[in-house]
């Protein structure tokens, strides 16, 4: 997504960089996954806090309050640290409808499909949720019909998502290249997510969503299509079981769709060329402390969350 003039670094700059990079995320992880989860778990323990609990305005409030400052703060930290530009991220784009229309039947189809192999695996191993919901925060069908959550989980999450990783994060990490990019940050975006169940959607549907924005040079195109991939997944989920056909019918419309695009090239598929120094890049990326003790900490929640 880089549109700077390529320059040579050191490999200590490099390693810096990813520190930096790694504890920030460090700090994305802890407000994000950590927070929420011990707060929830204090509030279950106070019986005079129950009512708040009870009470689906407050609770949503909350954990969505925090799911937004928990993203906010560690990405304008990044923001500041990697002297990114806004107008670089949220660059004016005139897509087309007819390429909006195909991209996002494509990435709905792709997700869906990648959600439902994920069920599969559920049901041999303990991976937790089964549904891709914003990060950090569960799918509760309890709260399918509450306003407020239905416009932060269609509207907010998508926004605040784009505007992280294939935002600011994609600025900071493209200038090592673009391939290293698109894999670190589908690395990143899926570890972020609460469960491993959604792990493995987050990192497809992270990988097409970051090749969009560097197709378009900007997180516009993105942003729409994760809204609308959002709405499908919350309109499905409230039809009634006894309706089930209709959704295995619009699924199915969506893969023949998808399927006709793909194999037509109505969709355009983007290739990415590869740095001449990615084993370079990504053995500095690994071996961070930093980089590490956010795994560390991702891995340790995701299994925390089995266990409770």
């Amino acid at each position: 997504m880089s549109n700077r003039k390529s320059k040579v670094v050191s490999i200590n700059y490099v390693k810096r960089d990813f520190t930096t990079v790694g504890l920030i995320f460090c700090l994305y992880i802890l407000l994000v996954l950590y927070v929420p989860s011990v707060i929830t778990s204090y509030l279950r323990t106070v019986p005079e806090l129950n009512a708040f609990l009870n009470n689906q305005y407050y609770y949503v409030g909350l954990i969505y309050l925090l799911f937004v400052v928990g993203t906010l703060v560690p990405t304008l930290a990044l923001f500041a640290s990697a002297k990114v530009k806004f107008q670089d991220v949220w660059r004016k784009c005139n897509i087309k409808f007819k390429d909006l229309f195909v991209l996002s039947v494509v990435f709905i189809a792709l997700g869906t499909a990648a959600i439902f192999f994920t069920m599969v695996l559920s049901s041999y191993l303990p991976l937790g949720e089964e549904i891709v919901s914003p990060v950090g925060i569960t799918f509760e069908t309890n709260y399918l019909f509450n306003p407020l959550y239905i416009f932060l989980y269609v509207i907010v999450s998508p926004l605040l998502e784009e505007f992280a990783f294939r935002g600011v994060l994609l600025r900071a990490m493209g200038r090592y290249g673009n391939r290293f990019a698109l894999w670190a940050i589908a690395l990143f975006y899926a570890l972020s997510h609460v469960s491993f169940s959604e792990m493995l959607p987050s990192f497809v549907m992270s990988l097409f969503l970051t090749k969009v924005t560097l197709r378009y040079h900007s997180i516009q195109p993105a942003i729409i299509i994760h809204i609308i991939f959002n709405a499908v997944i919350y309109g499905m989920s409230i039809i009634p079981i006894q309706y089930y056909v209709v959704v295995a019918i619009i699924l199915f419309v969506l893969y023949f769709l998808a399927i006709v695009f793909v194999f037509t090239k109505i969709y355009r598929y983007v290739r990415i060329s590869r740095h001449n120094h990615a084993q370079a890049i990504w053995k500095a990326f690994l071996t961070r402390p930093s980089i590490i003790a956010a795994l560390i900490l991702i891995i340790g929640h995701s299994i925390l969350m089995i266990i409770i």
